[in-house]
């Protein structure tokens, strides 16, 4: 009786299996799903080997499952938690909402540059009624420019009938402090005076401290021992403190790389649950419903994604592999782990277009201008810039290689865990729709 290893992993004296003689693909009807998850699966492919042909296929294959899967409200949020519970963020979310429950204070990073936004508004109102009040007193009590309050507030042709000889007797930090304080009361305020009675009497310093005058003048400004006697010899030289040894391991955190690890994974873990928790608030805001309109499509192009995608590669070839995976990963994030936005056939395409190019001008060396990737796409330039934008917000800015240090893993991850758990899920709920989706890329 014969057996078989369904996973090659489970011989552990076996060598890992390698690529020999293998040609590259031709067309999409050369590559064969499963034996693409088998590959990946077993590190036959990865992100250095793949070919070009094998990333669109994982392209088109993706959104078309995606789709498909959305159709199916039930199936999409089974599969969505089951993402979810893999990715290890389900406790951090189930804690942001007992939190937010608790306090509701807590808010995203959109709320919090608003209320800094309208505190600065406030502030700048403030100093402009507070100056327009000054201004009006002055009018009706008809007193001379020559008095310290009309002189912060006065005009340009008052400041011209001035003598000169009071240009420096003008005091500026004196209305400006008693208008501030008058008005309000705030740290803000407090310590927007401080650095306004700076700036005006960093001039009289400068004006009163010869020093300070031949630091900013001397020619050799290298030269310049700013502590210390220029007199001082060698000899008098205090010797530097250096610090123990014995006290330096002690007072450093020592890390090992699996450590370090362990903690960015931590770190990572919390921003994405973080995310997920605000993407799920902003969702049902009336601007997220404006802004998702500007992808969609009237009517459906003759060109099929796969064929789309083939018709960006063939016009547009200089484009990098990583920019296409990143590309993919993005729109799976939005649709999938956000679930931030519906991933339809009539908003698909300009899905593609946005984010592969917004992902073109960030990871590849080689720039296509606008005006000839405008004529592979169809689009022009107003269209092309105002998708790249709408993207830009959709994903909050964030493209997932801006200052993080775990970029090639988490497309490493991708490819090699999340593909694979929506080909195997979609396979095992919707077997149908896979035939026909698979068969539909080979013909």
């Amino acid at each position: 009786m014969t057996t078989f290893v369904k996973d090659i992993k489970e011989i552990p004296s076996l060598k890992p299996p390698q690529e020999t003689f293998v040609d590259d693909p031709t067309s999409l009807s050369e590559i064969n799903l499963d034996d693409l998850v088998f590959d990946l699966q077993n590190g036959l492919k990865n992100l250095n080997n793949l070919h070009i042909l094998h990333i669109i296929f994982i392209y088109s294959i993706t959104l078309k499952f995606i789709i498909k899967l959305q159709q199916h409200p039930e199936l999409f949020e089974k599969f969505r938690n089951q993402v979810i519970e893999n990715l290890g963020v389900k406790d951090l979310l189930n804690e942001l909402e007992s939190h937010s429950s608790r306090s509701p204070s807590i808010c995203d990073d959109n709320e919090t540059r608003l209320k800094i936004d309208t505190s600065n508004t406030q502030i700048f109102n403030n100093l402009n009624s507070s100056n327009t009040s000054i201004s009006t007193n002055t009018e009706t009590s008809g007193s001379s420019s020559s008095s310290s309050t009309t002189s912060a507030t006065s005009s340009s042709s008052d400041l011209n009938n001035q003598p000169k000889d009071n240009n420096n007797n003008i005091r500026m930090d004196e209305p400006n402090l008693t208008i501030l304080k008058d008005h309000s009361h705030d740290d803000s305020n407090d310590s927007l005076t401080e650095v306004r009675k700076f700036d005006h009497n960093f001039g009289e310093i400068l004006m009163n401290n010869d020093k300070n005058i031949s630091i900013f003048a001397d020619e050799n400004i290298d030269d310049i021992r700013y502590k210390g006697n220029n007199n001082d010899n060698n000899d008098n030289k205090t010797e530097p403190v250096y610090i123990p040894l014995e006290k330096l391991i002690e007072t450093t955190n020592l890390q090992t790389p699996e450590e370090l690890e362990t903690e960015n994974n931590q770190k990572e873990l919390k921003k994405l649950s973080k995310e997920i928790y605000n993407s799920q608030k902003v969702k049902s805001s009336i601007n997220h419903q404006h802004l998702i309109k500007i992808f969609n499509l009237i009517k459906l192009p003759n060109l099929s994604i796969q064929n789309f995608l083939l018709r960006i590669n063939q016009y547009s070839s200089s484009i990098s592999k990583v920019a296409y995976i990143n590309s993919i990963y993005l729109i799976y994030k939005i649709s999938i782990i956000l679930n931030f936005i519906p991933l339809t056939n009539e908003n698909s395409y300009r899905l593609i277009i946005s984010s592969l190019r917004t992902n073109i001008k960030n990871l590849d060396d080689l720039y296509q201008k606008q005006k000839i990737f405008k004529n592979v796409i169809g689009l022009n330039l107003k269209d092309l810039l105002k998708l790249e934008i709408s993207f830009c917000y959709l994903i909050n800015f964030n493209f997932n290689f801006n200052l993080n240090y775990n970029f090639e893993n988490t497309l490493k991850n991708f490819l090699n865990f999340e593909f694979i758990e929506l080909v195997n899920f979609f396979k095992f709920e919707l077997f149908d729709d896979y035939i026909d989706i698979v068969n539909g890329l080979s013909t």
